[in-house]
């Protein structure tokens, strides 16, 4: 049984968000910036954050005239949002081939099948994934230097590279000492705050974990907390290879994109028998107030 994706139907406004949102807001750094109010969905071009800081100094509260006391410090960066576009190509052949598998595989399942509509929005579901891959990885490894695609923004760990509270003293027996040490290094006053999180890559937690296991000490499996202490533990993808541990508060790293001009769309090109695909989105990421924002090397 053979199968024409030469005539696919166009993707959906409803697919294109669908896509937007798996892409951008699906990579684990990003969710959880959204989640604490650090990205903004309508950020364009240059956009202007702003974080308040004020010292509150209170005096007697019976005087007829008070006395303006304290001071107000308003932090403010620029979040430069760039517009990122991607296309390729999809070998019609190979299309069939996987339209057939994935077919026999929801008949398998007791399923009608695929249609047409159903494995347009299986390939952008595909390609989400892996544009999600490299946006998470974008986010904290981006350098404006690079080649590929790490070269559109600069990522926090380009922007911490800098002027953030100095852990670099820190030491310990072993990766858990290590991280417990840097946690106790940070001012209690950031590390007190409910959005802060221990930021770190997958391989450097798996260590994390291999080692608590050698110790034979009980943790609950799902405990996501750093051994001996209250700090969350964020496992952010993108700093995968980095051997960088980012100790910081949510509101100090803040991302943003207009997700609303998403586009995903495809068309099949007969001259060489595939389908293209192209996509288009924004984003960008910058760090405030970087002297709260600690960042470890480990071994």
């Amino acid at each position: 049984m053979s199968y024409n994706v030469t005539n696919l139907p166009a993707y959906t406004s409803e697919q294109s968000r669908k896509f937007m949102l798996k892409s951008i807001l699906g990579g684990k750094t990003i969710e959880f910036l959204t989640e604490k109010g650090s990205f903004d969905p309508t950020a364009m071009g240059n956009q202007a954050i702003q974080l308040l800081e004020t010292d509150v100094v209170w005096q007697d509260g019976s005087a007829c005239k008070l006395s303006e006391l304290g001071s107000v410090a308003l932090a403010q960066n620029v979040l430069v949002v760039q517009p990122i576009a991607m296309k390729f190509p999809l070998c019609a052949r190979t299309l069939v081939k996987t339209y057939a598998v994935e077919d026999l595989k929801a008949k398998q399942k007791g399923e009608s099948g695929f249609d047409d509509a159903l494995f347009i929005e299986y390939i952008g579901d595909d390609v989400a994934t892996k544009n999600q891959a490299e946006i998470e990885k974008l986010v904290w490894q981006g350098d404006k230097t690079k080649t590929g695609n790490m070269k559109f923004i600069d990522g926090f760990l380009k922007q911490l590279a800098t002027g953030t509270f100095d852990l670099s003293a820190v030491t310990g027996a072993d990766i858990v000492a290590e991280l417990q040490n840097a946690y106790l290094a940070m001012p209690i006053e950031v590390r007190d705050q409910e959005d802060f999180r221990i930021f770190l890559g997958k391989e450097v937690y798996d260590k994390y974990k291999a080692v608590l296991a050698g110790k034979n000490i009980y943790q609950a499996v799902e405990d996501n907390t750093l051994f001996g202490t209250t700090a969350i533990f964020q496992i952010a993808t993108g700093l995968n290879g980095t051997n960088k541990v980012v100790f910081a508060r949510a509101r100090n790293l803040q991302t943003g994109g207009d997700l609303k001009s998403t586009e995903l769309e495809h068309w099949y090109s007969k001259d060489d028998d595939e389908v293209k695909v192209q996509a288009r989105f924004s984003l960008g990421a910058t760090a405030i107030y970087k002297q709260e924002i600690g960042v470890l090397d480990v071994a």
